[in-house]
């Protein structure tokens, strides 16, 4: 799974930590296993260019393990962050199953059970699960609470 933000006109608001919007404990209720704070992957992603605030959980200690990763960014522009957010909607996410979230943020979508993306304000934010095996159960209920949680944040 990939976590896809659209770049342009977004900069990075310090003032926020991905891994205080979801935290181990919520981490933990999203994909029912035990998951770690994942300072090595943390810091190979948020070392990349144009990456966003970033957190990584994981519940094993190889790349294949199944992680929940939060990640996010802020706009300058409200207009650019609704717009894209919407085009993501109708063109980039098109493929996939989107179940409106009309009580999270200022705009929601659960993305085929295991992805949350969301806009408030000015702010982009995606929590999503990573390398989940046919065993593993995701819930979908510990997802939106960790989102609706975080967005009180912001």
């Amino acid at each position: 799974m990939g976590f896809i933000f659209l770049l342009a006109g977004c900069r990075k608001k310090e003032e926020l930590d991905a891994c205080k919007l979801v935290n181990e404990a919520d981490a933990q209720a999203i994909i029912d296993r035990p998951i770690k704070f994942d300072q090595a992957m943390t810091d190979k992603v948020r070392s990349l260019d144009h990456s966003p605030g970033v957190c990584i959980y994981s519940a094993g200690p190889d790349e294949t393990s199944p992680r929940v990763v939060v990640g996010y960014r802020l706009y300058d522009s409200l207009d650019l962050i609704k717009e894209g957010f919407t085009e993501s909607k109708t063109s980039v996410w098109k493929t996939q199953n989107q179940e409106p979230l009309l009580t999270i943020g200022d705009d929601a979508v659960l993305l085929d059970g295991s992805l949350i993306a969301l806009r408030k304000g000015k702010v982009w934010l995606q929590i999503g699960v990573a390398n989940a095996g046919e065993h593993d159960t995701i819930s979908k209920e510990a997802l939106k609470s960790a989102a609706q949680k975080a967005t009180k944040m912001f």
